[in-house]
């Protein structure tokens, strides 16, 4: 589904080159849950977001089935994010002084959803995630775990076909942290593909297959046989 052929990202100073990336290679099929670990500055969320079309890259090449990303104009990359991809990051990026209601809403405000069905999709996708009674409340007055719920309900109400999460427990206590990767993880069970960057070695101990990143370079990729977090 998602293949990365020696990816490079760099940045030219007058000291000289730094890599963000470093010759990346990595196939991701649909259904995997995969956590990209590794120190900061290791280059996790580059990482992921070029995967989720929000940054470029200077060498290699980025096929998402059959299509060709680095190809795309910024009207069609800016479709497929919209069609094809949730985002869940650990400041939840939510409208504080605006319902949860409209926060997942808003993705459908910038494609041609027709309006009649934007809120009943909404309320389908709060209702996943548990929190439909919340829907009339600000976001202002909710709590850490609401807020993410309410960010992965926003992620998914346009049901994609990966959701890509950035330190999503980062913000959370351990208890409400582990709501949030069960709501994820069950996600992930539907069929949903799901890659979480992460340095919380529970967190990552949730997914299958553990990518773990040193210097922007690919240093370990195999299977996670960790024991789940109970």
């Amino acid at each position: 589904m998602i293949k990365l052929t020696n990816i490079s990202k760099y940045y030219d100073y007058s000291s000289g080159r730094t890599y963000a990336l470093r010759n990346v290679s990595l196939t991701i099929d649909q259904g995997e849950s995969v956590a990209i670990v590794g120190k900061s500055g290791a280059g996790k969320t580059t990482l992921l977001n070029i995967i989720g079309g929000l940054d470029t890259f200077q060498e290699g090449s980025y096929f998402w089935k059959d299509q060709d990303l680095s190809k795309l104009s910024d009207s069609r990359l800016a479709k497929f994010r919209n069609e094809s991809v949730g985002f869940v990051i650990q400041d939840f990026a939510l409208v504080p002084h605006k319902t949860a209601l409209f926060n997942v809403m808003l993705p459908m405000y910038f494609d041609k959803t027709p309006h009649k069905l934007m809120k009943p999709m909404a309320l389908e996708s709060l209702d996943q995630m548990e929190i439909s009674h919340l829907a009339n409340k600000k976001v202002s007055v909710l709590s850490g775990g609401e807020k993410q719920r309410v960010a992965i309900a926003r992620a998914i109400v346009k049901k994609p076909k990966v959701i890509l999460a950035d330190e999503p427990t980062g913000a959370l206590d351990a208890a409400t942290g582990k709501s949030v990767m069960e709501a994820l993880m069950d996600l992930n069970h539907r069929g949903v593909t799901l890659l979480i960057v992460t340095h919380d070695k529970d967190v990552a101990s949730y997914c299958d297959r553990q990518i773990v990143l040193g210097d922007g370079q690919v240093k370990h990729d195999r299977k996670n046989y960790a024991i789940k977090t109970e």
